[in-house]
């Protein structure tokens, strides 16, 4: 069985669940051994424990009883969710443009998608015809977000971060073109991959992203930022 719990108010959500029945009705004495194979199991997400819900996946033995209480027996079993490592990766590049459209940066990072054991390394590409930012703030942040029970009209959601960087000792304010690297190391914390289940109006999601803090050198603070998933590689 597979499902979704919220931890307070305590809710929980079966989206997968399969059924072997092992013995026939009768008189069960001493000790007896059952071999099962349970096949075709859905698991369109892997376990997961968070702030507030979390998914999980249990193996339920029953004993039904007539008279008593049914014996019941549960083993929490985590499941992974793994991918190949894609060869054809691609750089991620976007241009970073102030509230006047104005380009201040070129941001890139070195793939689109990453693996928990990854090093995320980028550049911050400046152009040389307008004055740079007096500081930009590069951080690495984990999104939470989540709906479980149908009667909620909002959505909860934590964000944190997870690592940042402050680059303004490195901008230099000349007139040539010039360029900042950055590296976030991944594989340094103990993370999930990103998470994306969608049933109805049940949601859960879990993702990354890096978030661009930029101050003008008038004082003016303006934010952007772009998703990052994260997966787990089997080689």
């Amino acid at each position: 069985m597979g499902s979704i719990k919220d931890k307070n108010p305590a809710f929980e959500y079966t989206f997968t669940e399969n059924y072997l029945r092992l013995e026939a009705p009768g008189t069960l004495q001493g000790e007896k051994t059952y071999n099962f194979l349970i096949n075709d199991i859905e698991r369109p997400v892997e376990s997961y424990k968070g702030k507030f819900g979390e998914i999980s996946y249990v193996l339920r033995a029953t004993v039904k009883r007539r008279i008593i209480k049914d014996i019941i027996s549960e083993k929490e079993i985590k499941i992974h969710c793994a991918t190949t490592r894609n060869p054809l990766q691609r750089l991620f590049r976007k241009e970073v443009r102030d509230p006047q459209n104005q380009i201040r940066f070129n941001y890139q990072h070195d793939k689109k998608e990453y693996c928990l054991e990854d090093c995320m390394i980028g550049k911050l590409h400046f152009p040389g015809d307008q004055p740079k930012p007096k500081n930009v703030k590069i951080s690495f942040n984990k999104w939470e977000c989540y709906r479980l029970i149908p009667e909620m009209n909002d959505v909860c959601e934590e964000f944190s971060e997870i690592e940042s960087v402050n680059l303004g000792k490195s901008i230099t304010q000349d007139d040539s073109d010039n360029y900042i690297a950055f590296r976030f190391q991944i594989n340094r914390y103990n993370l999930d991959p990103s998470l994306k289940f969608l049933d109805g109006s049940i949601c859960f999601y879990v993702g990354y992203f890096v978030k661009a803090e930029i101050t003008e050198q008038n004082g003016d603070v303006w934010t952007d930022s772009f998703n990052v998933p994260i997966e787990r590689i089997y080689e």
